[in-house]
Order: structure tokens, then sequence, then C-alpha cells
């Protein structure tokens, strides 16, 4: 749970860095599934598309209403820091591409920052 927790966070961290605003209340988070806004004028199904057939990391879309504004990260599984901090940097070059920010490395750094001083 602890392991969980800490990608979860990690990966948080980087939203916060990129001023991506996440869906769920702070109260009600979770250790394996972190939900969060795209930036306006981005399609998240565009982002899903090029970061599985160009990468091979696999996020999902929202559901139903949120299918147009939503992206999920899961942080469960057989995996470690080095898959947030590629998945991280994966979407700030997809963002970056699309013109939602001006340069990459922020949530990167963000999250590499949050696993060198969390134990």
């Amino acid at each position: 749970i602890a392991h969980y927790h800490r990608l979860a966070e990690g990966f948080r961290a980087a939203l916060k860095a990129l001023n991506i605003k996440v869906f769920t209340e702070d109260k009600a988070l979770s250790n394996v599934l972190t939900v969060f806004y795209v930036p306006d004028g981005i399609n998240p199904k565009e982002i899903i598309k090029e970061m599985v057939e160009r990468y091979g990391i696999r996020i999902a879309g929202g559901q139903e209403q949120f299918a147009n504004s939503l992206l999920r990260v899961t942080t469960i599984g057989n995996i470690a820091e080095r898959d947030i901090i590629s998945t991280v940097g994966i979407l700030e070059m997809m963002l970056k591409e699309k013109g939602a920010i001006k340069e990459v490395g922020v949530g990167v750094k963000a999250a590499m920052d949050y696993f060198l001083n969390t134990k």
C-alpha cells in the first residue's frame, strides 16, 4: 500500500507542477488511480493513441460524459518510479507538441524530487 501511495503521490506532484488539475477531491484520492483533466483544447483520445502507438505507454481516458475531458493513470501492478517518470515525460512531450505547455521537464523534475525526498 505504501509503495502505491508513493507512486501516486509522485505522479500527482508532477501534475501539480504542470498546473494540471486532479479530478478527485483530496479526501477521496486513490493510491492506485489518478484521474485528471486534460488542458483546454487537447483531445484526450489523441494523447492515449499517441502514447501507446509511439511509446508503448498505456493510459486511459475518462468514461461517459468525461470521455473528452479526463485522462486516467494507474499506479498499481508491476511498476516503479521509473515508470511514473517515463509516463510523465512522455505526457509532457505530447502536451508540448500540442501547444499545451511551453517547456518539458517541469513535471519530471517534480516527480523525481518527490521520489528523492520520500522513502
